[in-house]
């Protein structure tokens, strides 16, 4: 019963990427058919409706300020490509670029006015962490005897997370991630197991932890990674 909202969240992201999927596939075989309004809806429509869709389920659902500001972001982005559709002009994404700058510094922001201010180096007791490394690089040593969540965003930076003095609260972590340009690395002990539902774009996630289906302690990996890694070992 524990996991059933886990799933429902995953279950929900894979149907709608999934309807945008078959969406994009059957507009796509339409045109190349030589249907004119399938070409016309994937060249000026589809993208903006996909990244509106996209952007208002993650912020709607979100479990962070920093998803959900993501979220956000990209259903404003989606806005602004379906604005210029209905006014007949071609979006050419590379007048746009600029706004992943914009949309960084939001996020640097938000995240300084909810975590403060964080140092090169930290122990962490409580059962919850942050961190964030911008063009720069961080270390968190979690040593909390029931530790439940963290909070982590790494853009054109690293940071490195030692989970190994740590427990979980009731057998159950999660850890949030945000990585742009950059990357996270986070070590936890040989008897816990990682369970990766983080959205992943242009980047990846290694998973080199030792841990068993069977143990008694889960590390959940959620977020998104744009063109970045995260590398999960024991």
């Amino acid at each position: 019963m524990e996991n059933t909202p886990q799933r429902s969240t995953m279950l929900s992201w894979r149907v709608v990427i999934g309807l945008l999927v078959i969406a994009y596939g059957v507009l796509l075989t339409a045109a190349n058919a030589g249907w004119y309004p399938g070409y016309r809806i994937l060249d000026h429509w589809f993208h903006g409706i996909a990244l509106l869709v996209l952007g208002l389920r993650g912020a709607t659902c979100a479990t962070s300020t920093v998803t959900r500001t993501i979220g956000w972001i990209a259903s404003g982005v989606g806005l602004i490509w379906l604005a210029e559709a209905a006014g007949g002009h071609r979006i050419d994404i590379t007048d746009w670029w600029p706004l992943i700058i914009v949309g960084v510094g939001v996020l640097m922001l938000v995240r300084a006015v909810d975590f403060g201010r964080s140092s090169n180096v930290t122990e962490a007791g409580p059962s919850q962490a942050t961190g964030v490394a911008f063009w720069s690089g961080i270390h968190r040593r979690i040593a909390s005897p029931a530790f439940s969540h963290a909070d982590f965003a790494a853009v054109m930076g690293g940071i490195e997370v030692d989970l190994r003095p740590a427990t979980t609260a009731g057998g159950k972590a999660v850890i949030e991630v945000f990585v742009m340009w950059g990357g996270i690395e986070i070590t936890v002990p040989p008897d816990w197991v990682v369970q990766n539902e983080a959205i992943v774009i242009m980047g990846g996630v290694e998973d080199g932890s030792s841990g068993s289906p069977s143990a008694q302690n889960t590390l959940i990996l959620r977020g998104l990674i744009l063109m970045g890694g995260v590398e999960i070992k024991t």
